[in-house]
């Protein structure tokens, strides 16, 4: 799954730029002028040290910030919402939310959210999340949601590529996720979302996205029975194909199944370390 949501946001680092747009809403004068920013800041930022790389991405965003208010101030790239209202669903929803809504996203939800968020936690902070559990994750997201959906919001829950974001970013305790929290409630509250995010470079955000899917990626290396290998390839390459997650969770599901099948793990055993341990020494 971390294989999967790594190379995704690969894609979408790639989709963003690749629109030709230098900030949200406003073309670049030629696709090359993105493309290249791209490369440069995720060269640059890629070599800073985790300590630096948020002072050094907001100095990109203020340099950037002082030439687009130069060249006009920028307009909302959204329309802010009014204020919430406390609200009960209709009974009727739920036969089709279940089908439609509940029932697909059940996989995503557990092997991203749940399973994938847990893994990445202790790897990137082994000693904080001892007390990090599946269960816990799962009832955080459990009760967030039924909050956010009296308040008619959109649903949310956890994910392994926004724990990868914030620990390539520098995070090293929750009083990072405290600061996102409180500047979304600033600026929702003061309707200003759309004129700061006009603010960032298309270019930035891809970068961001690209260096959050890359460390994702590097999880893979911790893998080193063959057949954890194969299911974790097997996955990313059905979420590249398919842009279909859920599809891909099956379908690692169904390959790890098979390996583990006598006559499949005799010969996967044979032939493994030879290709296994040729990738972990290039690695």
């Amino acid at each position: 799954v971390q294989l999967g949501i790594g190379l995704l946001l690969l894609i979408k680092a790639l989709d963003l730029v690749l629109r030709g747009e230098l900030f949200l809403g406003t073309p670049a004068p030629d696709l090359w002028w993105p493309v290249v920013a791209l490369a440069v800041l995720v060269w640059g930022l890629g070599n800073l040290p985790p300590a630096w790389l948020t002072p050094g991405m907001l100095l990109a965003v203020a340099v950037a910030a002082g030439f687009r208010w130069i060249a006009g101030s920028p307009g909302d790239v959204w329309a802010d919402g009014a204020l919430v209202q406390l609200r009960l669903p209709g009974m009727t929803w739920f036969p089709s939310a279940l089908v439609l809504l509940m029932v697909p996203q059940l996989p995503l939800t557990l092997g991203n959210a749940v399973y994938a968020t847990r893994d990445a936690c202790r790897e990137f902070w082994p000693e904080r999340s001892r007390t990090l559990t599946s269960g816990r994750l799962a009832t955080s997201i459990g009760l967030s949601n039924v909050l956010i959906g009296l308040l008619g919001g959109f649903p949310v829950c956890h994910g392994s590529g926004g724990v990868a974001a914030h620990a390539r970013f520098g995070a090293r305790t929750g009083g990072a996720t405290v600061i996102l929290g409180t500047a979304l409630i600033f600026t929702a509250i003061f309707g200003v979302g759309g004129q700061l995010l006009g603010l960032i470079p298309v270019p930035l955000l891809g970068a961001m996205l690209w260096l959050s899917g890359w460390a994702l990626i590097r999880l893979v290396l911790q893998l080193r029975r063959p057949e954890e290998v194969a299911v974790a390839i097997t996955v990313g390459l059905v979420s590249v194909c398919t842009r279909n997650l859920t599809l891909a969770v099956g379908t690692g599901w169904a390959v790890g199944k098979g390996l583990s099948l006598p006559v499949c793990k005799t010969r996967l055993d044979r032939v493994a370390p030879r290709l296994t341990g040729k990738l972990w020494e290039s690695s």
